[in-house]
């Protein structure tokens, strides 16, 4: 076995990229004069998304040449994926050195097997990449699953940076969750978004924590305060209470349990706090439904002012706090909708059905109460689409 050098062969550059890719064909014609096997070794040379470059996937195919790479974990992941897409043996093309320790490549038969599984359940729809796992699978508990779903996604970064896992009705663990959790976060660190859709409330609600805690657990109070500025003001949403007692793992108040969730405002910020007004659920419905229910004028809106820490506040899937969480009122089963007495046409009274954001957008107009609209309608969209999924 010859073992190249390809610093040697490239001039003194020591950077393969889409750039000077024709340089990967004057190495295949040095490998062309050489009888026998071939280690490339690629040491001081910098491999720069090599997969998207035909040139280089001739090199891959010569069975002849084993690659040589030197630490870099994410062009592992590349050229592992690339190899196994066309049906090469990782355990023989591949040397990967960590550590300045020689070490090949172990494959085991049961990711090669996974690797197959998951991309045939790939497809790419309208600038986004789906990995509907949900199509094949109703058990997901592998180790090597979430592995496999985590090199085909590498694989296709070149074609885009936004994909969705489809887990719809997928049996997992929460220990399960949480592994899909590192993956959103190993690649949210590189400009490339991984959602998931998932039509159990339970384990998108764990999902969405861990995922919180991986990307923010170290969200400096600045930080929180420039995300709380770039939300318009009176954008309506949930104020969740955590109840008091032991801190959970991600350090909210009596394990991380709900004490009330209620229907509130955002209403600014300074550097040292959020402020939201928070509505009680008694007043918080319509004239007419009121009246009916109490047999009564409506007193009016009843609140109050909570002003917030950023230590102590959550929002969404940006950070967490350790005693609030503020979140859009996004709604995620069919079940929970309202059946809210409305006057129609003819002003007589009647009944309409109206999910979370938008029996919230009605009371709000009810009372004159100002709301961001434009936010308002984004959440009715989600909700709509989450309902209509089921």
């Amino acid at each position: 076995m010859t073992t190249i050098m390809i610093k040697d062969l490239l001039d003194g550059i020591t950077t393969l990229s889409k750039r000077n890719q024709h340089r990967f064909k004057d190495i295949k014609r040095k490998f062309d004069t050489i009888e026998g096997d071939i280690i490339a070794d690629f040491s001081e040379v910098d491999l720069v998304s090599p997969e998207k470059l035909p040139d280089f996937i001739d090199l891959l195919k010569d069975e002849r040449v084993t690659f040589k790479i030197y630490e870099d974990e994410e062009l592992y992941r590349k050229l592992n994926f690339t190899l196994l897409m066309i049906g090469m043996d990782v355990n023989k093309k591949l040397i990967h050195v960590r550590d300045e320790t020689e070490v090949p490549e172990i494959v085991d038969e049961q990711l090669m097997s996974a690797m197959r599984v998951v991309e045939s359940t790939y497809r790419f729809e309208d600038g986004v990449g789906y990995v509907d796992i949900a199509g094949r699978l109703s058990v997901l508990t592998r180790n090597y699953y979430f592995e496999a779903i985590r090199n085909v996604i590498e694989g296709h970064t070149s074609e885009t940076s936004h994909f969705v896992i489809i887990l719809n009705g997928v049996s997992l663990q929460e220990f399960n969750i949480k592994t899909i959790a590192d993956i959103i976060v190993s690649f949210d660190g590189r400009g490339i978004t991984v959602e998931v859709d998932d039509d159990d409330e339970d384990h998108m609600r764990v999902l969405q924590t861990n995922v919180n805690l991986g990307i923010n657990v170290n969200m400096s109070n600045t930080k929180k305060y420039e995300i709380m500025r770039e939300i318009p003001e009176f954008t309506a949403g949930i104020f969740t209470t955590y109840k008091n007692g032991k801190k959970d793992s991600f350090n909210r108040s009596g394990n991380g349990e709900r004490a009330t969730s209620l229907p509130a405002r955002y209403i600014g910020c300074n550097k040292s706090h959020a402020s939201f007004e928070v509505y009680r659920k008694k007043t918080f419905c319509k004239r007419v439904q009121y009246q009916m229910e109490e047999h009564e004028q409506h007193p009016g809106l009843d609140y109050y002012v909570a002003k917030v820490p950023y230590d102590e506040l959550g929002f969404g899937q940006f950070f967490l706090g350790s005693k609030y969480h503020f979140n859009l009122p996004i709604q995620l089963k069919k079940q929970n909708v309202f059946n809210v007495a409305v006057h129609n046409s003819e002003n007589e009274l009647d009944y309409k059905k109206m999910n979370l954001p938008e029996y919230m957008a009605s009371i709000f107009e009810d009372f004159n109460v100002q709301y961001d609209k434009e936010m308002m309608a984004k959440s009715i969209f989600i909700t709509d689409k989450n309902i209509n999924k089921m």
